[in-house]
C-alpha cells in the first residue's frame, strides 16, 4: 500500500513542529543545549497530543550524529534507523501487551548491554500505566539507578495509575489538549501541502470534532477528503463527521423561549426519525447552553466558544432572548438529568421529558428588585404584578393598604368597614394613631390609664415586642424617666433591657403623650406564686430551680443560653 495516512505523513520531525506543547519542547531543547539529559522521562496527557512523537524526537536528538543544534537532523544513519523503526538501540514497548513481571525482568537483563551503534540506549514504554504492580516493583530499582547509557521514556494517558515511587524518579511533562484554533491552523498547512481547497468553516468543523487531539483531526481530515471528493461543503462534512448542525439547537432554543411544549416533543420525534444519535445530541445540547451563557455574559472574542464563525451573530441574538439566571438553571437541569438519560432504557422518552421541563421551567424573579420597589414606596401588589408579567409564575398577593413602616416592607391588612372618602384613584391610608389628649399634666396615673395606647403604637412597629410590653406595669414616672416592671419569663424579659428596645418603647411613650423626651428603665420581677413554687420544688429536689439558676450551676445549660434565642427558650 503506497498511500500514507496524514497522521503518519505529517508527524513532527523537529521540536518546533509539535503543536501547542511549547512548555514541553522548550524545556527539552534547553536541556539538550546544556547537556542536562535525565535518565527517565514521563510524558502524560490526552490521546493524540504528541507524547510518543516527542519521545521519538528526543530519542533521535540524543543519538543524532549530524545535527548542528538541538533538533535531530533526520539524515544521519541513527536518525534514519530510528525513523524507520529499525534501530537496535531505541526500543518501543507497548505497556498494555507487555505488562507482566517476566517482560520487565527481561528488560532489566538487557539494560546492562551497551548500545550497538548509538550514544544512548532508549526504552520508550507506551501506556506505561498498564503495567502490573509486580512489574512496577521490578522496574523500580533499575529506574532509580540505571546505567549511564540508558534513558527511559514513559508515555501515559492515566498518570494517576502510576505508583508514586515511579513518578518520583521521572521528570514529568504534562501535555495539554490542543486548542481548536491551533488544530485548524495546522490542518490548513496540511491541506495546502496536499493541494486540498477546503473552506475555513469545514476546517473548523473538523478541528472541533477532534476535541483537542491533533492525531484525531488528521484522521478525520482523511475521511472528509475521501467522502467529499473535491466538494467540501458543510453539509457533506457534517454527514461524514456526524456533527449536528448548530441550526438545530438554535431552533430548539426558539421553541423553549416561546414555551412551545408540543413543538419541543415534535422536535425530539424528528431527531429520532432522522436517526440522530441521542447521546451525542444530549452532549451537544449542554455545549449549546454553555455557549449561550458565554454570549450572555458579553464575551468579546468569539474564539472562546466552540461554534462556526458564521453562527456568532445568531448565537448572540439567541442569548439575548434569555435571562442569564434562566440559562444557568437550564444548564444545571441538563447536567442533573444526564445520568438519568444515559442509564435509561427509553432515551427518547427521557429526552422528551427533559425538553418538556425546559419549556415549562419558571423564569427567574429577582427578589432584590421586588424588595427595592417595596422599600421605595411602591405598592406590593403593583410591584408583584409587574414582576408577574415578566415571569408568568408569581401569584398576586392580597391587596393591602398603607405605607410600609420604617422598619422595612410590611404588609398590613385592609381595615373593615366603609372606605374613607377621597379623590378617585387615590390610595387609602391606614388610620393614624393620634396623641392622647389629657386634661391635666402627664403623670404616672395618666400613663397607667392609657398604657393600651402605648402598646397599640408599639404593635405597629413590632408585634412581638407589643406582646411582651403588654404585660408591663408602670411603677414610677419621675422627671422624664419612666420605670416599668415586667414579669420575668425566661429571657424574653431580659431582651427588653436592650438599649434599642428601650429607645423604641421610649419613643412610643413620647409620641403617645406628646412629651419632649422620655427615658425608660426596665425591671424584671417574679410573681410571689412562682417564687413559692420554685422554693417548694427546690426543697423537694435540690437540683431543681429556675432556668437562670440552672444556667449558673450547669455548664451545659449555660451553653444553651448562649446558643439559642432567648424568646425560643421562653416558650
Amino acid at each position: 500500500m503506497s498511500y500514507l495516512v496524514l497522521a503518519r505523513k505529517y508527524r513532527p520531525t523537529v521540536f518546533g513542529e509539535v503543536v501547542a506543547q511549547e512548555h514541553v519542547t522548550r524545556t527539552l531543547v534547553n536541556a539538550l543545549a546544556a547537556e542536562r539529559i535525565s535518565h527517565s522521562y514521563l510524558f502524560s496527557g490526552p490521546r493524540g497530543v504528541g507524547k510518543t512523537t516527542t519521545a521519538r524526537l528526543l530519542a533521535r536528538a540524543v543519538n543524532c550524529t549530524g545535527s548542528q543544534g538541538t533538533d535531530p537532523c533526520n539524515e544521519c544513519d541513527s536518525c534514519r534507523a530510528i525513523l524507520a523503526g529499525n534501530s537496535m538501540d531505541v526500543l518501543e514497548i507497548d505497556g498494555a501487551s507487555n505488562r507482566g513481571i517476566d517482560e520487565i525482568r527481561d528488560l532489566r537483563e538487557r539494560v546492562g548491554y551497551v548500545p550497538s551503534s548509538s550514544r544512548y540506549k532508549v526504552y520508550i514504554i507506551d501506556e506505561v500505566h498498564m503495567l502490573t504492580t509486580e512489574a512496577f516493583n521490578a522496574l523500580l530499582k533499575t529506574l532509580e539507578e540505571p546505567p549511564s547509557h540508558v534513558i527511559f521514556m514513559f508515555a501515559t494517558t492515566a498518570p494517576h495509575k502510576i505508583p508514586p515511587t515511579i513518578l518520583s524518579r521521572c521528570q514529568r511533562f504534562d501535555f495539554k489538549a490542543v486548542p481548536t484554533a491551533d488544530i485548524a491552523g495546522q490542518l490548513e498547512k496540511v491541506f495546502e501541502a496536499e493541494d486540498v481547497k477546503m473552506d475555513r468553516e469545514v476546517v473548523e468543523m473538523v478541528a472541533r470534532k477532534a476535541e483537542g487531539a491533533m492525531r484525531d483531526a488528521l484522521s478525520l481530515a482523511d475521511q472528509v477528503i475521501a467522502f467529499c471528493d473535491g466538494d467540501y461543503t458543510v453539509e457533506k462534512a457534517s454527514q461524514v463527521l456526524g456533527v449536528l448542525d448548530t441550526g438545530l439547537f438554535l431552533r430548539l432554543s426558539g421553541l423553549i423561549e416561546a414555551r412551545d411544549t408540543l413543538g419541543a416533543v415534535e422536535f425530539a420525534d424528528e431527531l429520532a426519525g432522522n436517526g440522530v444519535d441521542l447521546e451525542e445530541f444530549y452532549a451537544e445540547l449542554a455545549r449549546h447552553y454553555r455557549n449561550l451563557i458565554i454570549f450572555r455574559l458579553g464575551v468579546k472574542d468569539p474564539s472562546a466558544v466552540d461554534i462556526p464563525g458564521s453562527q456568532v451573530n445568531a448565537y448572540r441574538g439567541c442569548a439575548q432572548k434569555f435571562a442569564l439566571e434562566d440559562l444557568v438553571r437550564s444548564l444545571q437541569l441538563i447536567l442533573q438529568f444526564e445520568e438519568i438519560f444515559k442509564f435509561s432504557g427509553q432515551q427518547k422518552i427521557s429526552l422528551e421529558l427533559l425538553l418538556v421541563r425546559l419549556t415549562m421551567l419558571d423564569k427567574s424573579i429577582n427578589i432584590s428588585d421586588l424588595l427595592t420597589r417595596l422599600d421605595s414606596g411602591a405598592q406590593p401588589a403593583a410591584a408583584a404584578g409587574e414582576l408577574k408579567k415578566k415571569s408568568g409564575t408569581l401569584t398576586e398577593p392580597p391587596r393591602t393598604t398603607g405605607s410600609p413602616p420604617s422598619g422595612g416592607p410590611r404588609l398590613t391588612a385592609q381595615p373593615s368597614g366603609p372606605p374613607s372618602p377621597g379623590p378617585p384613584g387615590e390610595q387609602e391610608e391606614a388610620p393614624r394613631l393620634e396623641e392622647v389628649k389629657l386634661d391635666g399634666p402627664v403623670d404616672l396615673e395618666a400613663i397607667q390609664s392609657n398604657w393600651s395606647a402605648v402598646v397599640a403604637r408599639i404593635r405597629r412597629g413590632k408585634q412581638t415586642l407589643a406582646a411582651q410590653i403588654g404585660e408591663a406595669s408602670a411603677v414610677s414616672f419621675e422627671g422624664n424617666t419612666l420605670k416599668l416592671e415586667v414579669p420575668a419569663k425566661g429571657y424574653s424579659a431580659t431582651r427588653l433591657k436592650d438599649r434599642q428596645t428601650r429607645r423604641l418603647i421610649a419613643d412610643c411613650v413620647r409620641d403617645t403623650f406628646g412629651l419632649d423626651s422620655v427615658a425608660v428603665e426596665i425591671e424584671t420581677v417574679r410573681p410571689a406564686t412562682d417564687l413559692a413554687g420554685d422554693k417548694k420544688d427546690t426543697q423537694e429536689n435540690p437540683s431543681a430551680g429556675s432556668f437562670e439558676q440552672l444556667c449558673r450551676t450547669n455548664p451545659l445549660m449555660g451553653k444553651i443560653k448562649e446558643l439559642f434565642d432567648p424568646e425560643l427558650l421562653d416558650q
